[in-house]
């Protein structure tokens, strides 16, 4: 019978320095990247991010077809071109001027008084018409009224305090055919320090256009809408026109060679959101 004994194994002296060492190398590596790396949007290309690119994009949203300028636009991811859902996109009130890098201060800011108007080009999914929005939603919440005048061509509304929209602020223009504009305006509050106004319009049966832009450029509610809708109508080639039967959207007719813009029905409806 023999005596057996277990062998006795010594760890390298260095093996513990070199895991401590790592383990910190990668808790380092996690740290830095969290509080300097990017973002998985930015990775992505779903966060905005200007451009002062000239460079022309070839769209579709919903049926219509755009050639849209780069540098208008606001989402690297949305820059492919080809069929897309949405495209945002950026200007400088009042003359829309796009991005320059000069400028980036103007399209960054969030005070009271932004020039920036965003705004989209989007399907049109399940919004309703403006009609129908404003007889079957809001007028069931309204407070007060306050009619046009030939001054001033906006209806006003409030809502009650017991509605969703009771920060807001309804005005309704009535054009001489077609649907009703409905701009929906955030007052300033405890919570919303800088209040916006938004519109959503129908460029065909399945196509909208959405903008917001900052309250105090509410008074010139009527230049800003015309240009709007120019601008992106410029963008469209011309195998988009004309686009449906008179009557049933927004019939927003651009005369390229004259220059002028003719509105013949105004089909909305209404986003409700303050932050750009």
């Amino acid at each position: 019978m023999s005596n057996s004994s277990d062998d006795v194994h010594e760890r390298p002296a260095w093996l513990l320095p070199v895991f401590v060492g790592l383990t910190v190398l990668i808790f380092s590596g996690f740290f830095l990247y969290y509080y300097f790396g990017p973002t998985t949007g930015e990775i992505l290309g779903t966060d905005p991010k200007a451009s002062a690119s000239t460079e022309m994009i070839e769209t579709t949203i919903g049926d219509l077809s755009f050639n849209v300028p780069v540098n208008y636009t606001r989402i690297p991811a949305q820059r492919s071109g080809g069929k897309q859902k949405e495209i945002a996109f950026h200007a400088l009130l009042l003359d829309l001027t796009p991005f320059t890098p000069e400028q980036k201060h103007l399209f960054d800011s969030n005070e009271a008084d932004a020039q920036v108007v965003h705004f989209r080009i989007h399907e049109r999914g399940k919004t309703l018409p403006a009609t129908r929005r404003l007889d079957s939603i809001y007028v069931r919440y309204f407070e007060s009224a306050t009619q046009a005048t030939a001054e001033n061509p906006l209806e006003h509304y409030t809502f009650v305090d017991s509605s969703g929209y009771r920060d807001q602020d309804l005005f309704v223009f009535w054009p001489d055919a077609g649907e009703p504009l409905l701009l929906m305006c955030f007052r300033e509050t405890g919570v919303i320090a800088n209040p916006s106004c938004s519109r959503t319009l129908s460029l065909s049966d399945g196509t909208m256009l959405t903008y917001r832009y900052k309250r105090p450029f509410q008074k010139n509610w009527h230049e800003i809408d015309d240009m709007l809708v120019a601008l992106v109508r410029g963008w469209e080639p011309k195998a988009n026109k004309p686009v449906g039967p008179l009557g049933s959207l927004d019939d927003t007719i651009l005369n390229l060679e004259g220059g002028s813009l003719e509105s013949s029905s105004l089909n909305s409806a209404v986003i409700l959101t303050s932050a750009p």
